[in-house]
């Protein structure tokens, strides 16, 4: 039986748990979902779940076990790392003050549990780690300080290519409805942040004007905190407001082509040397391809413009890390 880790129960690892359980492998898997302060949510959730299973007749292969003991990981072959906290709204004002964005002041509460993380991760050594945790990028740099950097990598640019995909096709069906959102093939690189862009040789073909491409990217770089802002307005909301369905859906996918499939996608990882020189070695998110027990880096033909924006996304990041340092410390 092969096996595979969730590390986190909150509403993405739920959502999760409810895609997978829904669907079919050539494999029997199982998945552990580590939730040592959630055990019981889980454990509800997964009752649940085997009710709905029976509604559609899915037999899958998907077996879940929920357990508090990392000792359970042990000969995982891939481990999601889904767990994060939650910033209070003082936080995030305290944050705002230092000029500190949404998704970084996570970070404060997040270094940790990625530190802790890596500690538990003694029992299955070899395991492919897909982080999703925010802000991803910068999460990932940390797991890497303390687990070898090639079993790492970071999603989010896949969500927001799905997003711009979506906005972009909005765009350009008024004046071409025989365009759906599969004929458009574009990918979104760099960081899983404002500074996201549009990989440049993957726009070709796509009619689309500047002005389109730059108002869709827009759209969906602010897409997240939209979410977020719109279902913090509920008369009861939940302390996490942001999206879990789509990320969901995302993960299910990347672990489903890991098991068994194929999925070509932009991650968290090193820029080759054919790609840049110069950037040669630092990690962003570009493409890879998942296979079978595998993830393999695809090289990226960049352009001038994209080499520019990753040194924007670079740069970025290295200012948000000083300055989150700065406030952890105040």
């Amino acid at each position: 039986m092969r096996k595979i880790v969730i590390y986190g129960a909150g509403r993405v690892g739920t959502c999760l748990m409810a895609e997978l359980s829904l669907h079919a492998s050539s494999d029997r898997v199982e998945v552990i979902m580590y939730a040592p302060h959630n055990s019981q949510r889980l454990l509800g959730a997964k009752l649940d779940l085997e009710d709905a299973a029976v509604m559609v007749a899915a037999q899958s292969k998907y077996h879940f076990r929920i357990t508090d003991n990392p000792e359970d990981f042990a000969g995982a072959e891939a481990v999601l790392v889904s767990a994060g906290g939650t910033p209070s709204k003082e936080d995030y004002a305290r944050a705002a003050e230092q000029g500190i964005d949404d998704r970084t002041v996570q970070g404060m509460f997040n270094i940790d549990i990625m530190q802790a993380f890596a500690q538990k991760m003694q029992n299955c050594p070899q395991a492919v780690i897909f982080v999703l945790s925010n802000p991803v990028d910068m999460m990932c740099n940390i797991i890497r300080k303390l687990l070898p950097t090639h079993q790492v990598y970071g999603l989010g640019c896949w969500l927001d290519t799905m997003r711009f995909r979506r906005e972009l096709w909005q765009l350009l069906r008024p004046s071409n409805s025989k365009l759906s959102p599969e004929d458009i093939k574009s990918y979104i690189i760099g960081h899983h942040n404002d500074t996201m862009f549009v990989w440049q040789k993957s726009l070709e073909g796509i009619p689309a004007s500047a002005q389109q491409i730059a108002k869709a990217l827009q759209k969906t770089r602010d897409r997240g905190l939209l979410i977020t802002q719109t279902a913090a307005k509920a008369s009861v909301p939940q302390a996490n407001t942001g999206s879990c369905w789509a990320p969901a859906l995302m993960v299910s996918k990347v672990l489903q082509a890991f098991i068994n499939g194929k999925l070509f996608l932009p991650m968290n990882r090193n820029i080759l040397p054919q790609e840049s020189e110069e950037l040669a070695g630092a990690y962003v998110q570009l493409p890879c391809l998942i296979t079978r027990k595998k993830v393999k880096p695809i090289p990226a033909d960049l352009t001038h413009q994209d080499i520019a924006n990753l040194r924007i996304c670079l740069e970025k990041s290295r200012a948000n890390a000083q300055k989150l340092r700065q406030f952890i410390e105040i």
